[in-house]
């Protein structure tokens, strides 16, 4: 997988703006699908949103309906920081 930095700008910085917990997968698709025109495929995003959990910028949310979903971690925000 060849990292997309704006991808994950992009993704964390939309979980940061909507001021929700988490997000699933399939709605953080949709959003970033929206926000970018489609330049994304699914298959990127879900390699990315991996990426991200593995290093700590988001960290997995088990949703009742047994479906995956995301929220930032410490080291998504820290990411965000502009300092």
């Amino acid at each position: 997988m060849t990292r997309n930095e704006t991808l994950i700008f992009r993704t964390l910085r939309l979980l940061q703006t909507m001021h929700i917990q988490y997000l699933d997968e399939h709605k953080l698709f949709q959003a970033l699908s929206r926000e970018s025109g489609g330049e994304y495929s699914a298959a990127d995003v879900h390699e990315h949103l991996v990426y991200m959990q593995q290093n700590g910028l988001l960290k997995p949310v088990r949703t009742a309906d047994n479906h995956t979903a995301y929220a930032l971690d410490w080291g998504g925000y820290d990411y965000l920081d502009p300092t």
